[in-house]
């Protein structure tokens, strides 16, 4: 079990209660603790996003296989706004 923390640089060593009390162990593992479970959250946030974009990109695909392309011009059907937004680019520098 952790019971305190200490600071040192050089020769100079303090107890983090010497500094301040918000530099406790209890403080600091509990404020280590909410930005981990922030993170996690965010992560989790994100991965949900990116779920339903690879969702709604499968479904345009789907749409895109379904329409006739246009006789005549040679072109092929347009991408999708989803897929434009997701293509990747690459700059030639």
């Amino acid at each position: 079990m952790i019971q305190r923390i200490s600071f040192s640089k050089g020769e100079y060593k303090f107890k983090s209660s010497e500094i301040d009390q918000s530099l406790s162990y209890g403080k600091l593992s509990q404020g280590i603790n909410h930005r981990v479970k922030q993170e996690q959250q965010r992560n989790a946030r994100h991965q949900q996003f990116v779920d339903q974009l690879k969702h709604a990109l499968n479904k345009s695909r789907e749409g895109a296989k379904t329409q006739p392309q246009e006789q005549g011009k040679g072109n092929k059907v347009a991408n999708s706004p989803l897929e434009i937004l997701l293509k990747p680019q690459h700059e030639d520098y």
